[in-house]
């Protein structure tokens, strides 16, 4: 008979030869190249000259648009550290991937795209139920954690050219996750160094009506992990949708509200890196709201990178929900834009503050 200590060391095991398996096999590479349009956009359609709002300075955005029918649903973002790559994971359980092009410093092009599915334990597509990738993170140590609803999870892929044909480990996960809702799970995930994840739910409640979220510690170890609950305070009909790290170690938040009718109107707040402890309400600072008539959908992905000299680059792309019809009166059309900005001189660290 198993003793616990022996329960333990049978666990330990099979999470590492799992989490070894997760690499990359050529046979399960199903990357297809696919066509994509970029039609460049402003963010004051009305007043193209208009370049500013709140901390940031706009660099240029594009509406993407694609006849491929897995095209579309993107909630999860991550460009490289030199801007040229973009990865992004779907709705529909798939990777994305792309060349970017900047002229005079401003996003102009897309290029090479290709998209992949994302793959299960088993090696097979994710089916309905299991697809739903919300959020998509680096992971210091290697690879990238990806964040799914319906069945809520955490899985790791490791690193690949695109992680195509890469068969995830399961990560651990908070133990009251299962109870959010549904659709409102798990939207936002950072890495905040290399054994610990800031995890927001989009619209999981605590009693005090903000949503819940968590610090995930040493997630690759199913026994000693721990998930020090926190919570995050909304407002204005605002909700978490994805998160990143800025140079300095401070979290970046992007938030959206939707309204029937009116559209997608977006938000950043930065939270200070000494405020994210167990326990916490994270408040944090607004760095810029951006409503209509300004360029915005539905924005759910967020990226940050340093530029050549030193600047802070933001990067958001919206989810269409694979309704880029003209919609209806209480569901509007949604587009795909990739929009990247610049943080202001006066909210960059000071390291990094230009001369």
């Amino acid at each position: 008979m198993l003793t616990t200590k022996n329960c333990r060391a049978v666990i330990a095991v099979a999470v590492i030869l799992l989490w070894n398996h997760s690499t990359r096999s050529a046979d399960l590479d199903r990357t297809i190249p696919i066509e994509i349009a970029a039609r460049t956009v402003a963010l004051n359609p009305i007043s193209p000259n208009h370049l500013q709002v709140g901390d940031l300075i706009y660099r240029g955005g594009l509406e993407l648009s694609s006849s491929h029918k897995l095209f579309g649903g993107y909630s999860g973002l991550i460009v490289s550290a030199n801007g040229s790559e973009l990865i992004a994971v779907s709705d529909q359980g798939t990777w994305l991937k792309a060349d970017l092009v900047y002229e005079g410093g401003s996003l102009i092009r897309i290029e090479n795209a290709r998209i992949t599915p994302i793959l299960s334990t088993n090696g097979v597509n994710l089916g309905v139920g299991y697809r739903d990738s919300e959020a998509l993170a680096h992971d210091p140590n290697g690879g990238y954690v990806i964040s799914f609803e319906g069945q809520h999870r955490l899985n790791h892929y490791s690193a690949a050219p695109l992680p195509a044909g890469t068969l995830p480990a399961p990560l651990t996960t908070p133990n009251n996750l299962s109870k959010a809702p549904i659709n409102k799970g798990l939207e936002a995930i950072v890495a905040l160094d290399a054994q610990r994840y800031l995890l927001l739910t989009e619209d999981y409640r605590n009693d005090d009506l903000d949503t819940v979220g968590w610090i995930l510690s040493n997630p690759r170890d199913p026994i000693n992990s721990t998930a020090a609950q926190v919570s995050f305070a909304v407002s204005g009909l605002f909700h978490p949708t994805d998160a990143a790290l800025l140079p300095d170690g401070d979290v970046l938040v992007l938030e959206r509200r939707y309204v029937a009718v009116k559209g997608g109107s977006m938000r950043l707040r930065r939270i200070a890196r000494e405020a994210i402890v167990p326990g916490a309400r994270l408040v944090g600072t607004t760095l810029a709201t951006i409503p209509p008539p300004l360029t915005v959908d539905n924005m759910e992905g967020l990226a940050v990178r340093s530029g050549p000299n030193g600047e802070t680059l933001i990067y958001v792309m919206s989810d269409d929900n694979f309704r880029t019809s003209l919609g209806s009166l209480f569901l509007p059309g949604q587009r795909t834009l990739l929009m990247m900005f610049e943080l202001s001189s006066s909210n960059q660290p000071a390291a990094m503050k230009r001369d």
